[in-house]
């Protein structure tokens, strides 16, 4: 999570992208993430890095995948 006060400056998105590299390095092949569903949230960000909806929810939460 990035402080509100820190967003949209990129951190949050280098931040995924040292995570996938990593990931992919290990030999991992896809990233599944949840989030809340709120107005605003998180799924706006998630769908910019790549991630798509699987149409699962976990806890009441979407999950959204990205392909390594």
């Amino acid at each position: 999570m990035i402080d509100a006060g820190h967003q949209a400056r990129g951190a949050g998105r280098a931040a995924v992208e040292l995570l996938v590299a990593e990931l992919r390095e290990a030999g991992w092949s896809e990233l599944e993430v949840s989030y809340l569903p709120v107005e605003g949230g998180a799924g706006a960000f998630w769908r910019r890095c790549g991630f798509a909806d699987t149409g699962r929810e976990l806890h009441g939460e979407p999950v959204a995948r990205l392909v390594l």
